[in-house]
């Protein structure tokens, strides 16, 4: 990270990748695929409404969340199958941990919340609510440790999100990445240009 280079020239406002060559990255409605470590895109889907979040788990399997609809695909992203969340909310940003289990988050302020599937989409249940001030990021380390937010909180969970405590002074997140239990990095909501890092697993 010492020294950077532009690689391709797209605005493109999120981006996941799978290992050094495949990845995949949203743009407005589009979704982009790159086979060669980002030196070439294509469009590998256009949709109807913005997307929100891409996630993979390998080169076929992923998962992208839009206005009300959250997908997943098996081969990648040639073909697209929607998830029914059988819920009356809308949820605007996702975290896939595996196949199984999802998690999801929704500002409304009677309907959102924190929301958990651990049976692949068929049934989900709410673990975080917090009223008007619902969050609108989550991001999960692995089956027990997280995160989500909105504004100026942030919420943490160690257990699963059966319990989730706010960590004092710290805002909100537009994205984060922990490379263990301890140590991570989170970009400020309201403050795109502050990457904050911890090492305490963000206490």
């Amino acid at each position: 990270g010492q020294s950077w280079f532009q690689q391709y020239n797209f605005p493109f406002h999120n981006i996941r990748f799978v290992d050094g060559s495949y990845g995949y990255g949203l743009a407005g409605s589009n979704i982009y695929i790159t086979t060669n470590g980002g030196d070439n895109w294509q469009i590998n889907t256009v949709y109807n409404y913005p997307f929100y979040r891409v996630q993979f788990l390998n080169q076929d399997t992923g998962y992208v969340l839009s206005f009300q609809k959250l997908f997943k695909t098996t081969n990648k992203g040639v073909t697209w199958q929607v998830l029914n969340t059988s819920l009356s909310t809308a949820f605007v940003d996702m975290w896939v941990l595996s196949v199984d289990t999802i998690w999801c988050v929704a500002t409304e302020s009677l309907s959102g919340g924190v929301y958990r599937t651990t049976n692949g989409g068929l049934n989900w249940q709410l673990q975080f609510y917090n009223g008007s001030d619902n969050p609108d990021k989550i991001y999960m380390y692995d089956g027990n440790m997280g995160f989500c937010g909105q504004g100026i909180q942030l919420f943490r969970t160690t257990n699963s999100g059966v319990n989730w405590n706010l960590v004092p002074g710290e805002r909100s997140f537009s994205d984060m990445h922990f490379v263990d239990n301890l140590t991570g990095w989170k970009v400020l909501r309201n403050d795109p240009d502050t990457i904050k890092k911890t090492i305490d697993g963000g206490v």
